[in-house]
């Protein structure tokens, strides 16, 4: 997994992805940050980060919200695993507090030229 920035926007390449299921999936696990859905949230909120991964070095922090992936609002974990698994993804992200919103770009382990 690696980061880079493009244009100012924070790219995340993902190497490997982790789904906990229980009913359907309700957390994912990529590039060292789990995403999980909650009933109060809209989208998937981060609820934790592994110090130095790529998702900590895209910005991202515990507590903000992927409240877009690809232009669909209010994803849930199936649809960022989808993502993660592609070749690519836009992530729309609600930072906790008052930050201001951004988009990332997620690389994942899907094939492609």
């Amino acid at each position: 997994m690696s980061i880079a920035r493009i244009l100012g926007v924070a790219v995340v390449a993902v190497a490997g992805v982790a789904t906990a299921m229980v009913d359907g999936p309700r957390s994912i696990a990529i590039g060292g940050a789990t995403f999980a859905g909650q009933v109060d949230a809209a989208g998937l909120v981060v609820t934790s980060l592994r110090s130095g991964g790529a998702a900590q070095g895209a910005g991202l922090r515990v507590g903000d919200v992927v409240d877009g992936v690809d232009g669909v609002a209010h994803p849930g974990v199936a649809r960022l695993a989808a993502a993660a698994h592609g070749t690519h993804a836009v992530l729309h992200v609600r930072p906790r507090g008052d930050g201001q919103a951004r988009t990332l770009l997620l690389h994942g382990g899907g094939g492609g030229a």
